[in-house]
């Protein structure tokens, strides 16, 4: 075994260098985190929400905020109103999820959800609800009806999260090109 010595130094040097391995895996942040995807679907589009978070953060109410989105997009609950054609009102896809109220009126750029105190979103945990958005740009990528990633960039998520020990924080994101919101994430150490 004392043949190895020479190599301690050379194997620390190599450890030092390179980093330690992460403390997390991907996916999970060391603290609070919200991931929310879109996907666009007819006629129904799709929005899942999902609490990347550490243990013990759990996520209370989240707002989708339209407002800023290079497609200039709205949700479209109601005939008649200000979106185009089809309409499809909110709709919980994910039946149990802890969801006591969604809030959202017929041409609006913002949607919120409350969880139940006793039911928050838990790390790890998702719901989806559906819903229909229309775009209100001249020349869309795929139409006024039907929405691409190039045109919910922009749009905004901000979530509140709580940990067990009462400790309390408002997450933000920005939808990307591909229908993408995360929140940044804390550094694990």
């Amino acid at each position: 075994m004392h043949r190895y010595w020479p190599l301690l130094p050379a194997l620390a040097a190599l450890l030092l260098f390179a980093g330690a391995a992460p403390a997390h895996t991907a996916g999970t942040a060391c603290g609070p985190q919200v991931l929310v995807t879109f996907e666009e679907s007819a006629p129904k589009d799709r929005f899942i929400i999902r609490n990347d978070s550490a243990p013990g953060w759990a996520i209370t109410d989240v707002r989708i905020v339209l407002a800023g989105s290079r497609g200039k997009l709205l949700f479209d609950t109601e005939a008649g109103g200000p979106g185009l054609n089809v309409y499809q009102p909110f709709e919980l896809a994910s039946p149990g999820a802890g969801v006591r109220a969604a809030e959202v009126e017929d041409g609006s750029e913002a949607l919120s959800l409350s969880f139940a105190a006793d039911r928050p979103l838990m790390p790890g945990s998702r719901v989806a609800f559906t819903i229909d958005v229309d775009d209100r740009v001249q020349l869309a990528d795929m139409g006024p009806t039907m929405i691409s990633g190039n045109e919910i960039d922009g749009a905004r998520v901000i979530a509140d999260a709580v940990a067990g020990s009462g400790q309390s924080t408002t997450l933000q994101a920005v939808f990307d090109r591909t229908g993408t919101a995360r929140s940044p994430a804390l550094a694990c150490s």
